[in-house]
């Protein structure tokens, strides 16, 4: 039977080839965007979350698996950048991810944000911090709660 990780790998590949863009940017790791926020298995919240940031719709893909998503697809746009960045811990660990678009210069204005995590734990939320649809910019902060392992994929679509 086929691991979790060849699952994720295959959700980011189906997205990645959705898209059908002709020159289609880079993917980048952002090695250094994830932190420990909780330790000592007390797992409280650490991070205040202002009213002001957008929560992303979550769906569940696979176990382990989310979809973190903001706005829609629409004719025209284009891939405009992918991320993704990975951690392992040897003990469940409360996580904190920041993913930043665009990472240089700047960017298009954004229609569709995804983020495909993969966790060992189910408990986790993501939101827009900053920019968003129809701005050129976004921050999003993914934050996943007693997990051993985080992984995350970012695509940013705009025109």
């Amino acid at each position: 039977m086929p691991s979790a990780k060849v699952f994720f790998l295959l959700a980011v590949l189906g997205v990645t080839l959705h898209c059908q863009v002709l020159a289609r940017p880079q993917k980048r790791s952002t090695k250094g965007s994830i932190r420990v926020v909780g330790d000592n298995g007390d797992f409280l919240p650490r991070t205040v979350i202002p009213t002001t940031y957008i929560e992303m719709k979550r769906t569940k893909l696979l176990r382990g698996q989310y979809s973190y998503t903001l706005g829609e697809r629409i004719t025209g746009d284009q891939l405009a950048d992918q991320q993704e960045d990975s951690d392992d811990f040897p003990a469940a660990r409360d996580v904190e991810a920041t993913i930043s678009y665009p990472t240089s210069s700047t960017g298009l204005t954004l229609t569709y944000i995804n983020i495909l995590v993969e966790q060992s734990s189910e408990d986790g939320k993501a939101y827009v911090t900053q920019g968003g649809i129809n701005q050129k910019f976004a921050d999003i902060l993914v934050i996943a709660n007693a997990t051993t392992h985080y992984a995350h994929s970012g695509a940013f679509y705009g025109y």
